[in-house]
């Protein structure tokens, strides 16, 4: 007979509902066995701290009383008093009192027959102990114990002889009434904590559910040892209250969790056995193409996983019919060029846009070779690269150019890969393309930009450099001159007119330039109004550099806005020779800069060509820059002072302190070389810094012996910047010996005038310091007569080049109103560079009467200068 089937739903159920039953009662039986093994273990470890309490304080309450009993029964005066009837009362009782102060343990003192001596106040109420332990201490003169029960507590009596050296037995007992309870209760242990203490070993307990700890105690004091037992006990009942009572709870969770999985098995085997219904139903659809819709509730396991699996091999066959229909609709309406070619590289396929890049129809496409869309071979060598890569590497992308159907040649971004099966067999090949005119248009414009100087319209610096660059690489090295361009005075046209007319000027030197230097030739704008000039050598070298003496010589150009004004002006040139002076290109900038500025310092106007002397000046100035920081180290810059004299007196009224620097190696140097190095260098600051130091401290000298005289220096308007002249005054003032009033500052107008700073305010702070104000070269440059009467001046110091021209009339009106306004301001007037008794006389007839010059003295050191006498005749001196 075959055994009854049982279905789907309800073998689930009863395996499900047997699972979990088990699991429930082992679980519980383990959390219940923890739970008991949690409260033993505990209670145990708080039975053991409870008896270290009681041990601890047993111990020194009965030790502490111990000692004082001792201490008492080996005192003299205790003896006296058991020995001595009269007057005992007197002396013992407040030895007895003291010991028994605010404590519950009593100390009393009995005789040797025990009776009451001496007692405590609680007399009445402690407990005694009989008279035969009383003798029993004194015949054996040893400690004796009794423990006592009363109303109030457990009471530990413990009786104590009293020896002296002069008896043979005990003169009496001291009886301590210890209150166990007294000091037990003080701890306030908690409830159901038992402590008992006596004298006799531990004893288990024979009540049940009690758990308890002894130990025995060896209680030391003075002479004295007590043994105590001391055992502490707790019922184990009182913490398993909580358990049992958890335990039903637990039970009742169980039992209610016992009937909800039964409930939710039957549940969780009917939903799964519609679901699985729903997977069988689900699976022969997809067999027989239908639709089918899953449920909405998603439960994330294995059926889920089966069901999702088949939705996804629908959905997939179903998108990749919507992608087919999509991928055509891309393939047409792309704005990319895109072109399909089989394995022969035969076209079998191309979209509108490719058809509208190329001007080509779709028939006249299909089945040609793709090469018939590529550029010539013969004017791009790049056919053969991109097929190389993509038989290595499977795809090619990167710029080339496509052919249209007028065989104009388009710039083109191109992506190619390889179309391969789903065994890796190769199908052919899909490009896609896009027209970049538009983009390689931008780039070009950009390049101009980038490139090209934006007033000029000439190449800029960055396309110099590029150009020469591509030039000194090039396997041809024919001879260039590279040539540095300056034009002269142009800060004058720019200050004279406008900036906008200073443009103007630039844009017509630049056209100038363009069109007379000697061809082949490349001009660029280096900035401001510099211009570089690459020229070829091709007619010579001595024919190419007098053609450019021709052309350099001067220029002229047409400025202002109504009226055009003819403006002649002038170039300062440097050049250097590739390979002649170097093969390098920042050689030959360094040297054509060289040379350019050989050109400025030999007066402007001029051409200079770099040759050895150029070099060895080059030299020179790159020795005199290094040695110039060791020398400032050194402190070898050193003033020498030039004498002003009242012409009138030959009274030396001042003196004028100039750098002089003498070096080892190269001897005397010209301020006029180290000073302008100094300013490019940064090092300025500490030549004036040098100046100023030295300067002060030849100041007292030169008053000592010389009286009221003014000292003269001189301050690069650079200094002026971040007001670092009036930092160096005051960080190098001497003290208190210094008197800043015999100082004067020279600056030059034209130089100061081109710093961007608030000079006014400056000046005013040094003023107040006690320094005057000079400026040096009044009238070389553009000096402003007006701007005299707003500047906080005190003295002009007219140039020498006005002096030694002294027979020029003009020369000689300018001097004069020079002196006239100065006077009118109250401003006083030294001419420098006097050095002929013509020009002494000249000066005094125009009304100037302080000058300086070879006339009376060249600069010579504070030691020669004080050797001066105080007044000084001219001397006709030969120059």
């Amino acid at each position: 007979m075959m055994s009854k089937t049982q279905s789907l739903q309800d073998q689930i159920r009863v395996k499900l509902f047997s699972i979990i039953g088990i699991f429930l009662l082992i679980t519980t039986v383990l959390i219940l066995a923890l739970s008991v093994t949690s409260i033993l273990i505990y209670q145990k470890r708080q039975i053991e701290q409870y008896q270290e309490l009681v041990k601890t304080k047993i111990e020194s309450d009965i030790s502490s009383v111990l000692r004082e009993a001792n201490s008492l029964g080996t005192s003299p005066i205790v003896w006296t008093g058991l020995t001595d009837s009269a007057g005992r009362d007197a002396y013992l009782l407040p030895l007895l009192q003291r010991i028994n102060i605010n404590s519950p343990h009593k100390v009393d003192l009995l005789d040797y027959k025990g009776r009451d001596f001496i007692v405590s106040d609680n007399y009445a109420s402690g407990v005694r102990v009989d008279l035969t332990v009383v003798k029993k201490v004194v015949a054996t003169d040893e400690i004796h114990t009794e423990f006592t029960q009363s109303e109030k507590g457990q009471y530990l009596l413990i009786g104590l002889p009293i020896k002296a050296p002069f008896a043979d037995s005990a003169l009496g007992v001291l009886l301590i009434n210890f209150d166990l309870t007294a000091a037990i209760d003080v701890l306030k242990l908690p409830e159901g904590i038992e402590v008992n203490i006596n004298n006799s070993k531990y004893r288990p307990s024979d009540r049940f559910g009690v758990d308890q700890i002894s130990s025995v105690l060896e209680i030391k004091g003075g002479d004295y040892i007590v043994p105590l037992s001391v055992n502490v006990s707790k019922s184990i009942l009182d913490n398993f209250t909580g358990v049992i009572a958890g335990i039903l709870i637990m039970c009742l969770g169980v039992i209610y969790v016992f009937v909800s999985l039964k409930k939710w098995s039957r549940t969780f085997s009917q939903n799964t056995t519609k679901r699985l219904n729903e997977l069988v139903k689900a699976a022969s659809n997809v067999a027989q193409g239908k639709d089918f819709v899953i449920s909405n509730k998603v439960r994330n396991d294995e059926i889920d996983e089966i069901l999702l699996s088949i939705q996804d091999i629908f959905l997939k066959q179903k998108d990749s019919n919507a992608k087919l229909l999509i991928s055509s609709r891309v393939f047409e309406t792309a704005g990319e060029a895109i072109l399909i070619t089989g394995v022969d590289g035969e076209i079998l396929e191309v979209n509108t846009a490719l058809l509208e890049i190329t001007g080509y129809k779709r028939s006249e496409l299909i089945g040609q070779p793709a090469g018939l869309l590529y550029r010539n071979s013969a004017l791009d060598a790049s056919d053969k690269t991109i097929a190389e890569s993509i038989a290595q590497q499977g795809s090619w992308k990167g710029e080339t150019f496509f052919t249209t159907r007028d065989k104009v040649a388009i710039p083109v971004i191109l992506t190619i890969s390889s179309l391969l099966d789903g065994e890796g067999k190769n199908l052919g090949n899909v490009a896609i393309f896009s027209d970049i005119t538009a983009i390689k248009l931008a780039e070009a414009e950009l390049k101009k930009l980038i490139y090209e100087d934006q007033l000029t319209k000439l190449p800029n610096y960055r396309a110099f450099f590029e150009y020469v660059s591509e030039l000194t690489d090039s396997q041809i090295q024919n001879p260039f001159i590279l040539l540095f361009v300056d034009l002269d005075n142009f800060k004058d046209i720019n200050d004279t007119y406008n900036h906008d007319q200073g443009d103007s000027a630039i844009c017509q030197v630049a056209n100038y330039l363009d069109l007379n230097l000697p061809n082949p030739h490349a001009l660029f704008r280096r900035s401001g109004d510099e211009f570089i000039a690459i020229i070829h050598v091709v007619d010579g070298l001595e024919i190419t550099k007098s053609k450019l003496s021709t052309v350099l010589h001067s220029v002229t150009v047409e400025l202002g806005v109504q009226t055009k004004n003819k403006i002649h002006s002038s170039f300062s040139s440097g050049a250097a020779i590739y390979p002649n002076n170097s093969k390098d290109i920042q050689d030959l900038l360094v040297y054509a800069d060289t040379a350019l500025q050989a050109s400025k310092e030999g007066g402007r106007s001029r051409i200079t060509w770099f040759d050895d002397s150029v070099k060895e000046k080059l030299a020179r100035r790159n020795l005199i820059e290094i040695l110039l920081v060791q020398a400032l180290v050194d402190n070898k810059i050193t003033p020498h002072y030039q004498p002003e004299i009242d012409l009138r007196t030959g009274k030396i009224t001042g003196f004028e302190a100039l750098a002089r620097w003498h070096d080892e190696k190269l001897g005397y140097i010209s301020p006029s070389e180290f000073i302008p190095i100094a300013e490019q260098r940064g090092l300025i600051d500490r030549v004036t810094e040098c100046m100023i130091i030295k300067v002060l401290h030849d100041l007292p000298k030169l008053i000592s012996h010389f009286g009221d005289v003014k000292i003269s220096f001189n301050s690069s308007p650079r200094l002026f910047i971040d007001n670092r002249i009036f930092k160096l005054l005051v960080e190098d003032r001497l003290g208190d010996r210094v008197d800043y009033s015999h100082l004067i500052m020279e600056v030059t107008e034209s130089e100061l005038m081109q710093i961007d700073c608030d000079i006014t305010s400056q000046l005013d702070r040094i003023i107040k310091l006690g320094v005057q104000i000079a400026i040096d070269d009044f009238g070389k440059d553009f000096s402003s007569l007006s701007r005299l009467s707003t500047m906080p001046i005190q003295k002009l110091k007219i140039d020498s080049s006005f002096i030694s021209d002294y027979e020029n009339s003009g020369n000689t009106k300018i001097i004069e109103s020079i002196v006239g306004l100065a006077n009118s301001l109250n401003i006083k007037v030294t001419a420098e560079g006097v050095e002929t008794m013509k020009q002494r006389q000249i000066l005094l007839e125009i009304g100037c009467f302080t000058a300086q010059g070879y006339l009376y003295s060249k600069p010579i050191p504070i030691d020669n200068a004080l050797l001066l006498p105080a007044m000084i005749e001219p001397r006709q001196i030969d120059l």
